[in-house]
């Protein structure tokens, strides 16, 4: 399969994409019973599409099939603040979508390798994430791409279990 995928750096907004995004969370969140930690609003989303984060988009011709973030922190989330690394030199991989017809094909791996290539460039140096326990194909992608399990922890408004992976670059 011949994806083309752009990284947008976190200086660029991408907002001309809002429209495909908008269509492809619709594609993820219908085919998926399991509770998404981000507002479905527009706002959201166009600020995914912001300064500050590194997008990933996967084409297939025109069709969005992938998105993702490298998210550039300024701040901890209330989630990571208890850790003790430096925020300005931290970043999480960090909201990612597939098409539900394009899962299982590795496109996931793909991403999440340019993401810490991208945050390797830009002179990060702690790198994290969150993910469900039970996500065995996320789980597997951040171990893949060197992450490892820190924590585990109910998190978000939801009260959702989740591990807190981190790798060192």
């Amino acid at each position: 399969m011949a994806l083309d995928i752009r990284v947008i750096d976190k200086n660029t907004c991408a907002l001309s994409y809002l429209n495909a995004l908008l269509t492809l969370t619709a594609s993820v969140e219908a085919g998926n019973a399991a509770p998404y930690l981000y507002p479905p609003t527009r706002a959201f989303f166009e600020g995914t599409l912001g300064r500050d984060m590194t997008k990933v988009l996967a084409f297939d011709g025109d069709k969005l099939v992938a998105y993702a973030v490298l998210k550039h922190l300024d701040q901890w989330p209330d989630y990571l603040a208890h850790l003790d690394y430096p925020c300005e030199h931290s970043a999480m991989i960090y909201f990612t979508l597939v098409h539900p017809e394009y899962r299982g094909r590795g496109i996931n791996k793909r991403i999440t390798a340019l993401r810490v290539q991208e945050a390797k460039k830009s002179g990060v140096k702690y790198l994290f994430s969150t993910v469900h326990p039970d996500n065995t194909a996320s789980l597997k992608t951040l171990q893949g791409a060197g992450l490892r399990a820190i924590d585990k922890r109910i998190m978000f408004e939801e009260q959702l279990l989740r591990y807190i992976m981190f790798r060192a670059l």
